[in-house]
């Protein structure tokens, strides 16, 4: 994020190298994070560069041997379509089920404010991604007119949102403490229209997206992206722009991801000048894919983590022969199958309504298909499919082979980094291609005027820096070599 701008990207541009990295490890101290090692010089001379223990050619700003060297700019094209969901700063206005059905049966009226309330947790967890709470939402009413109309409804915030609101430092908040603090006008307006919407939680394991519609408070934990056709899903649900989120986001704990369309999406220079072929084929491999996973979820019971758990998973494939698990302990599964096969079966055989093990695993190998599909598909939207393509320079530019399969990927942690996804050279390319195309675009909108020209400069805050003493942490020589140094290897 921030961070990488106005530190690692100011000191490469100002002739710096960083000549090592280990992009994620474990932090051998007592906090539970991931941490990045790296060291920094400033000669003038280029020195060899270890990335990962790895002889690498460069490293830039992302740690990652890449051509890549500027930030990706904001495209006026991109702007204005993820939004942030609604911020109430007071759990007060959340309500249990049973509670907001026996309001409104005491006072119908009461239907007009208690809305279905989404968070990210029902977008990751829930089988069909429903609501599992309610809330109240008094918009921007007038106090009075509150009281007058849902007096049953402002005593419950009166009592529970206002004695929090009145301890906070912003004076709007606590004056207004029947409102929202952040209301979220901005995407209730944009989705209003549509007959659907795509909501996407912010916080989470992998990047996804889902349909939604009808009257939502959505959690600003997740947001709202003001598309409605299966096209766009393609767009936002592919392996690139999944690609482009991870680098171009900030992470949690290293293998959470904080999606925020303010880097990730108004950045993502979407394919330009498509035929109505392509477009057919993308809302088609979309819906075709939507479809299915909906499916699949309701069959197994599984909210979307769970399901790309078992979609990354080597181990569950039809090849494995796991036909019959019954008798066998976990133990002895896990050890047989692995972790996802176990943590797959246990579920079904525990859950009413699930369908079978084969089912399960033959619906999982079809979605990888179907992501496979639909790659392909941006992929030849972009005109990066074909064996041999001009580009603007008059040289040649070649198609890129997505070669999908199991790797594992350095922007994760050691313990799990395994994903079912395009080959590390093809995101590589993709992601130069990628930025190459969102500075072309820039440029045009700067040339039809639709930007300031500005300036790149980055002024340092002048607040000083401290220095955390960890007691007893138990460094593991993360300060000296540590062994960190001994298994370096030539990069194939």
């Amino acid at each position: 994020g921030d961070s990488r701008v106005g530190g690692l990207e100011y000191i490469l541009n100002s002739g710096g190298q960083i000549n090592f990295a280990i992009k994620s490890m474990k932090w051998p101290g007592l906090a539970a994070v991931e941490v990045s090692l790296i060291t920094i010089n400033k000669k003038k001379e280029r020195v060899n560069s270890i990335l990962n223990n790895v002889k690498v050619d460069t490293i830039n700003s992302y740690l990652e041997n890449s051509e890549i060297l500027l930030s990706p700019e904001k495209l006026s094209i991109s702007s204005n379509l993820g939004f942030m969901g609604s911020n109430v700063l007071g759990s007060g206005f959340i309500l249990e089920n049973e509670i907001a059905t026996k309001m409104i049966n005491e006072n119908p009226k009461n239907d007009n404010v208690i809305f279905d309330f989404l968070n990210a947790d029902d977008i990751n967890n829930s089988p069909s991604q429903s609501p599992s709470r309610k809330i109240i939402n008094f918009f921007d009413w007038p106090l009075e007119y509150c009281e007058v109309e849902y007096p049953d409804c402002i005593k419950i915030i009166r009592s529970k949102v206002k004695p929090e609101r009145d301890k906070v430092n912003r004076e709007t908040y606590r004056e207004n403490w029947w409102h929202y603090a952040e209301k979220g006008v901005n995407l209730y307006k944009a989705i209003k229209p549509l007959s659907r919407y795509l909501v996407v939680p912010f916080t989470t394991k992998y990047l996804t997206f889902i349909f939604k519609s009808g009257d939502v408070v959505i959690s600003h934990a997740g947001g709202a992206i003001a598309f409605e056709d299966f096209k766009s899903f393609s767009f936002v649900s592919n392996t690139f722009h999944e690609q482009w989120s991870w680098l171009n986001s900030s992470t949690m704990g290293g293998n959470t991801l904080r999606y925020t369309p303010s880097s990730a999406l108004a950045t993502f220079p979407f394919p330009q000048h498509l035929t109505a072929t392509q477009e057919q084929k993308l809302e088609q491999i979309g819906e075709a894919y939507h479809e299915h996973r909906r499916q699949l979820m309701l069959k197994m019971q599984l909210g979307l983590t769970k399901t790309y758990n078992a979609f990354h998973a080597r181990e569950i494939t039809n090849l494995t022969g796991f036909e019959n698990l019954s008798g066998l302990d976990k133990k002895t599964i896990e050890k047989k199958y692995g972790k996802e096969v176990w943590n797959l079966w246990n579920h079904l055989q525990k859950t009413e309504g699930t369908c079978s093990l084969e089912e399960a695993v033959a619906g999982i190998v079809e979605l990888r298909r179907l992501h496979v599909l639909m790659d392909e598909a941006v992929l030849e939207a972009y005109g990066w499919d074909l064996p041999l393509t001009p580009s603007q320079e008059g040289g040649t530019k070649s198609g890129i082979a997505l070669r999908h399969d199991f790797y594992e990927v350095d922007y994760l942690p050691e313990n799990d980094r395994v994903r079912y996804t395009i080959h590390p050279d093809a995101r590589k390319e993709i992601l130069k291609r990628l930025l190459e195309l969102n500075h072309k675009i820039h440029a045009e909108e700067v040339e039809a005027g639709l930007w300031e020209k500005k300036s790149k400069g980055y002024k340092a805050a002048g607040k000083k820096g401290g220095v955390v003493n960890e007691e007893q942490a138990e460094y593991g020589g993360l300060f000296g070599y540590g062994g960190l140094f001994d298994n370096v290897i030539e990069e194939e």
